[in-house]
Formats: C-alpha cells, structure tokens, sequence
C-alpha cells in the first residue's frame, strides 16, 4: 500500500488528479485518504490508462452516481461533498461548462468562508480569555494551538478556493 502527499484539492486539483492517473499507469490504485487527511492512499493492483476528474455535490445521491456512470465515470472516493471519479482518457469531462465550474466553485468558497469567520472568531475569543484569565503558561499554549488548527484547516482552503474563484471569473470574462 503507497501513500502519497497531496497538495490540497482547493489549491492544485489537476495536480492531484494527474498524481491519481500516473499512480493507475503503475498500477497503484487510490482507495482514500491517508495522514490525516494531508495524504492519499494507494492499493497495488492491475495497470490502468485512466484519467480522473472531482466534482462537488453537497446532496450526492444514487440519481447523481449513475448520471456520472452513464457519462462513462466510475465512482473512487469521496471525501466530504468532493467526489472522485475515473473514467477511460476519451471521456468528456465532468464539467464542461465554465459558469457551472465558477457557481461550483463560488459554493465551495462561500462555505469556507463561513467556516473560517466562526473558526475566527472562535480564535479571538479564546485570545481574550486568555489574555484576561491567569492560567498556567502550558495550559494557555495548549489551548492556543487547538483554536488555532481550525483556523488554518479553514483559511488556507478559503484562500485557494479564491483564489480558483478570481481565476475562474476572469477567463469568463476573457
């Protein structure tokens, strides 16, 4: 079994996804997530030509996996509302329509964004208790360090995702 450390699905997606595919060409095949969530892992198995696209759908149900099925897409892994899929090279992509891939986007962002503004605000409050509360120096670190983890798992994402955003929207308008 390989694991492998990933860049970040909000920041570099075709890089992940063209990890995913070289992997298949070696016959490692991915089967989910590994170091916490900061990696993939990959099963030895038969040597595969295959590319792979991720899609976001919040309310995922059956209707949705066999509408990919029917497109040629083989459900891999889903990691939250993030859905992974493989299908052989010739196959149309998943998203074709630009706009939908900016509303797709916006979406991911926006909930971020929510995510973010509570892990803030989380963070500031905890800052102020313990500016104002004499606590032991250890305990004060400790619980600066766990209202600070959210903080990161949600800004750095909200900054990629808007980064794709900015991106995105200026080609629209190109």
């Amino acid at each position: 079994m390989a694991k492998r450390w990933s860049g970040g699905l909000a920041f570099s997606p075709e890089r992940e996804l063209q990890v995913f595919r070289e992997m298949a060409l070696k016959g490692e095949h991915l089967t989910g997530t590994a170091m916490a969530g900061h990696g993939w892992e990959f099963t030895p198995g038969e040597k595969e030509d295959v590319i792979f696209d991720m899609t976001t759908e919040p309310d995922a149900d059956d209707d949705f996996f066999t509408m990919c099925k029917q497109a040629g897409w083989t459900h891999v892994l889903s990691v939250a509302d993030t859905h992974i899929f493989k299908a052989a090279p010739s196959t149309v992509a998943l998203h074709t329509d630009e706009q939908l891939e900016t509303e797709i986007l916006e979406n991911q962002r926006n909930r971020f964004a929510k995510a973010a503004a509570v892990s803030a605000v989380i963070f500031i409050a905890v800052f102020l208790l313990i500016a104002n509360v004499e606590l032991y120096m250890v305990l004060e670190v400790a619980i600066i360090v766990a209202s600070l983890l959210p903080v990161v798992y949600t800004w750095m994402p909200l900054l990629g995702f808007q980064t794709k955003l900015m991106k995105a929207r200026s080609q629209l308008d190109d």
